[in-house]
């Protein structure tokens, strides 16, 4: 089943998306799904399972063997540079999005290259780092930052090119616990802003219990789609952890624990 809330408008549609690389390894096999405004959508799998191969083709980073990607109803490679400001990505990690040597000059660096002037530069920097709660550091060094700073950092960078989605690869990777919980607020804080949010993952117990849908992919291919509490339970048999036993435990119980800030 592919769920999609039709009282929402779609934003981003995949439309049969095929993807094969040299040796002949099939990453993606006829991927269909919607992304409507304004959800939190979590793509889970795991290792191999075509998820961050999924992410790249969402803002052109990579292109199908067959099938289209929709912004808005429109191919997103109509138009790629004006796609990839309103798609924007956070990838895993998160310090090879980080080039330069001061927090203000890296938010700036996007807006800078699409020749935004430099008061409107000034406004979407300050703006972007007092989001993400990093305005007070806006002259320091980038390399001093902590792994949950960094990881902000670079959601400050998407926001000052003004994105309507904002996809996460693996946001939670390598961080201890303060770190996940500083990352995990301010993806609830875009989201309430009305940011639509993508989160590619495959720790569900961090996050799961905030996002308004779930979809399990398997060997290349989408195997549930639906609200977290309607396929939680099937998630163990794709090769993803959940905390609990969910063969004793009722699967909303397991729901209300997986976030790491209850």
């Amino acid at each position: 089943m592919h769920f999609f809330n039709q009282k929402t408008m779609a934003l981003l549609e995949v439309v049969h998306l095929s993807k094969s690389f040299p040796g002949g390894t099939e990453a993606l096999k006829d991927v269909s799904f919607l992304v409507g405004e304004g959800e939190f959508l979590v793509i889970s799998g795991k290792n191999g399972s075509g998820k961050s191969v999924l992410m790249r083709h969402l803002n052109g980073l990579y292109k199908p063997d067959e099938g289209k990607v929709l912004y808005r109803g429109t191919p997103i490679f109509k138009d790629i540079l004006m796609v990839r400001q309103k798609i924007g990505m956070v990838f895993q990690n998160s310090s090879s999005q980080i080039v330069s040597q001061t927090v203000g000059k890296d938010v700036a660096f996007g807006p800078e290259n699409l020749h935004i002037n430099a008061v409107e530069q000034n406004k979407r920097t300050n703006k972007a780092l007092e989001d993400v709660g990093l305005l007070d550091k806006i002259d320091h060094n980038t390399r001093t930052l902590s792994g949950g700073e960094k990881r902000r950092l670079a959601i400050a960078g998407i926001l000052a090119m003004n994105p309507e989605i904002i996809i996460l690869d693996e946001p939670f990777s390598n961080l201890d616990f303060p770190g996940v919980q500083q990352v995990l607020r301010q993806i609830l804080f875009l989201h309430k802003k009305g940011h639509t949010i993508i989160c590619i993952t495959h720790e569900l117990d961090k996050v799961l219990y905030h996002a308004d849908r779930l979809i399990l992919m398997d060997k290349g291919s989408i195997v549930c789609d639906n609200i977290p509490g309607k396929i939680l339970i099937k998630a163990p048999q794709y090769g993803i952890r959940i905390p609990g036993n969910i063969e004793k435990e009722p699967p909303l119980l397991i729901l209300e624990r997986m976030s790491w800030l209850k």
